[in-house]
């Protein structure tokens, strides 16, 4: 067993984490601009929500090479994926606005690239570490979810901003990308599968996709966990997409302003940046404190709580708990007191962050090393499936088309409120006629 030098471990853990970063960096700068792209390609909301699902449905379709990852050398497949989504964003900065189709392609073919590298890396780190000390990587690790939108809001808006034109806010960062696939060929290592496991596995074992796919389907911890990241994912990708832009309308109505064109470039900046820094606060926070807590409850530290085993999805339920009650006083808050909205999504986006690194330590523990790339090509497979895939474009569609809901029930109302009346007066009647039936029993006795 090859057993890689602690320099060699931790320059390639630096490496998968930076590149992390980059990767939700990039996800998330499109959204930052997104009121300007519909601008320039003559968008509704429904296409802008397009945008995102295009992307998710790629990318969970690219979740294959998860199992790609089970039998084939990881390094080579991480570093295709950077160079895929790193030329495909910044190619698609390029396309003119009459052709939106190329730009959605280009957008699915961003997340083929970013799902060749979001399955496999974290299967590495759990190789090359122990899992005392995996946990706090995968900690650190998963805090690039919070830690990269909150920049990519920030980056994406202050150089669409600076250039006066929003192509440039996809155009930095897949530069960086180009030179992190050199520096990823220097660093990136693939460990032995299951070599931190310390097990001995006798016999041949059946690897094959289809007992894969049974083993996991059979493991009911894995499945109502890949259940609850669904919804968990559902809520996270449709806000992180759509909630920047529901402000800047909420706040172009205060100001009486008839679009969200009217506001001044640097209010749009402030909104951006006061999200960026909310997902930023609140992603290291939550993280911090949804890994320690779980770790803790685990390991029994708290003397008034008996150790837990079952710490991990314990502190998930809390987390999930509390952003919902967060998210539901943040929309109830924004179009009256925007400080207090931004302090509820603050605590949301906290609670949100509690599942992050705790959801990949709860998967690993019930999963075999070598069904763990697998695992995670499912989990992302069916929490994209059914979570942020469609969420975004449901969202946008609702925006456009729920106003034409009301503009039929204008044509319907004339009827039910006649029979609304007929029915009162008929129950009045009846009312009348009992009332009268009543008294002339009574009057007989």
């Amino acid at each position: 067993m090859q057993r890689h030098s602690l320099g060699r471990r931790s320059g390639c853990a630096v490496f998968l984490i930076i590149t992390n970063i980059l990767n939700y960096i990039d996800r998330f700068t499109l959204p930052s601009v997104l009121t300007d792209v519909q601008k320039y390609f003559s968008l509704g909301d429904t296409g802008g929500g397009l945008l995102q699902t295009i992307f998710i449905i790629f990318f969970m379709i690219a979740s294959a090479f998860g199992h790609l990852g089970d039998r084939y050398n990881r390094k080579s497949i991480m570093l295709i994926g950077i160079s895929l989504w790193s030329i495909s964003l910044f190619a698609s900065s390029f396309i003119p606005s009459t052709m939106f189709w190329l730009f959605v392609v280009l957008r699915g073919i961003v997340g083929i690239g970013m799902a060749a590298f979001s399955c496999i890396s974290l299967s590495v780190i759990a190789d090359l570490f122990s899992s005392t000390t995996r946990s706090m990587i995968y900690m650190i690790f998963c805090f690039a979810v919070p830690l990269g939108a909150g920049v990519g809001y920030m980056i994406g808006s202050a150089l669409a901003s600076y250039f006066n034109q929003w192509q440039y806010a996809i155009r930095l960062t897949p530069a960086i990308g180009t030179i992190f696939v050199i520096v990823g060929f220097l660093l990136l290592v693939d460990p032995e599968r299951g070599a931190n496991e310390f097990e001995e596995i006798n016999g041949k074992i059946d690897r094959s996709p289809r007992a894969t796919f049974w083993t996991l389907i059979t493991n009911f911890t894995f499945v109502l966990s890949t259940m609850g990241y669904t919804g968990m994912v559902f809520v996270a990708g449709t806000t992180a997409w759509w909630l920047p832009t529901a402000v800047l309308h909420s706040e172009a109505a205060r100001l009486n302003h008839t679009t969200t064109d009217d506001l001044s470039s640097e209010h749009r900046d402030q909104v951006n940046m006061t999200f960026g820094s909310i997902s930023c606060l609140g992603g290291l926070v939550g993280v911090v404190i949804g890994s320690l807590l779980s770790e803790a409850l685990r390991r029994g530290t708290l003397k008034i709580i008996p150790p837990m085993r079952q710490s991990d999805p314990f502190v998930c339920f809390l987390g999930a708990s509390l952003s919902a009650g967060a998210f539901i006083m943040a929309f109830y808050y924004m179009a009256m007191d925007l400080y207090k909205c931004y302090l509820f999504l603050l605590i949301a986006v906290t609670g949100l962050s509690f599942n992050w690194a705790i959801i990949v330590t709860l998967t690993y523990s019930v999963v075999a090393p070598y069904r763990r790339n697998a695992a995670s090509s499912w989990q992302i497979f069916f929490s994209h499936a059914f979570g942020d895939s469609c969420g975004p474009y449901i969202i946008g569609m609702a925006s456009d088309y729920l106003p034409f809901l009301f503009l039929a029930a204008s044509f319907t109302i004339n009827n039910d409120m006649e029979k609304c009346k007929m029915e009162t007066e008929h129950k009045a009647n009846v009312i009348d006629v009992k009332m009268e039936e009543t008294k002339a029993m009574i009057e007989q006795k």
